[in-house]
């Protein structure tokens, strides 16, 4: 990973070596892949607003944390 960018809600959200943004959980394993444009912190809903790479569409992600 390129950077690790904020820790919220037991996600780590990182970015990847192309720019691409996923999310680790408190081990350091993947569990959302690093393929969004941007990306926010999960919110106490366990919501996060990403960009998707393919067609720069703006939705959200929930996390079954």
């Amino acid at each position: 990973y390129n950077g690790c960018i904020s820790y919220d809600g037991g996600r780590l959200l990182v970015q990847d070596d192309n720019s691409l943004y996923g999310y680790l959980d408190t081990k350091g394993n993947e569990v959302i892949e690093t393929k969004y444009i941007s990306a926010n912190n999960f919110g106490a809903e366990g919501i996060a607003r990403v960009s998707d790479v393919n067609t720069k569409n703006q939705y959200q992600i929930q996390d079954n944390l």
